[in-house]
């Protein structure tokens, strides 16, 4: 006897298995990751490693992550132009992207060598002294030097924005009576890095106590997943956890 299969029945068993193989694909498809260039401990050989890299996989388990590392002036424009899938590093704005909440905390300073005595107490105190800072620092690090520095200040002049924070440091230790801005955790492993004793630095706490970064995302679903997985990194104590493997003390997101 021959048997016939009904055309529907196998229409939807052609579809059901075209669904199963396509499945897969589109779970395993590699998000690109726009992050910072090297900035030790948070960034460490060429995006394979360090505190933001773990931190991604750890957010996202079970995605492949393709690091692709952007000057910081490129961060903030990575999702919104369709460079990458997601950006770490970046402060919310009204441009398509759909923003994380704080994620990273950076403690930055302004820092002088001790041998040059500079006389800083406060963001005016500044004015002098050439300021080494990264990208468009002006928008992040409070009113105060964002109303002092911004394009189109007497004072933006003074600014020299360096794409990379390895360099920040080498050309600060290079010329004396230079003040650089960098979080406190890059600075101290720089320095080591380069040879330095950041015990030889003075640092001048004159901004917020951390300015925080986001991440952001082409897909909100993506997002809304990140952030409940960093509540539960938080709540579980993992994520001061990561912290500390990577050698930085202060600066935590996490509600205390």
């Amino acid at each position: 006897m021959t048997m016939t299969t009904h055309p529907f029945l196998f229409l939807a068993a052609t579809c059901a298995a075209l669904l199963a193989a396509l499945r897969p694909v589109h779970a395993e498809a590699p998000l690109r990751v726009a992050i910072s260039p090297d900035i030790a401990p948070y960034v460490t050989d060429s995006a394979t490693g360090g505190f933001e890299v773990a931190l991604m996989h750890a957010l996202l388990p079970g995605r492949t992550l393709t690091f692709v590392q952007h000057p910081y002036a490129a961060l903030q424009t990575a999702v919104p132009r369709g460079e990458a899938d997601i950006a770490v590093g970046v402060q919310p704005g009204d441009d398509g992207a759909w923003y994380s909440g704080p994620v990273i905390a950076f403690v930055n300073y302004a820092i002088s060598r001790k041998s040059d005595t500079l006389p800083v107490a406060t963001v005016s105190d500044l004015a002098p002294y050439p300021l080494l800072t990264w990208q468009n620092a002006y928008r992040e690090l409070g009113p105060a030097f964002e109303q002092a520095y911004a394009p189109g200040t007497g004072l933006h002049a003074r600014l020299v924005e360096i794409a990379d924070q390895s360099e920040q440091v080498r050309r600060f230790w290079a010329v004396p009576k230079q003040i650089v801005v960098i979080d406190g955790s890059i600075f101290e492993h720089l320095s080591h890095q380069q040879g330095q004793d950041p015990g030889e630095a003075e640092f001048h706490a004159l901004f917020p106590p951390t300015t925080d970064f986001r991440v952001a995302f082409r897909d909100p679903v993506q997002r809304d997943e990140f952030d409940r997985n960093l509540i539960e990194l938080c709540q579980r104590g993992a994520y001061q956890a990561l912290r500390d493997r990577y050698g930085i003390p202060v600066g935590g997101i996490c509600p205390r």
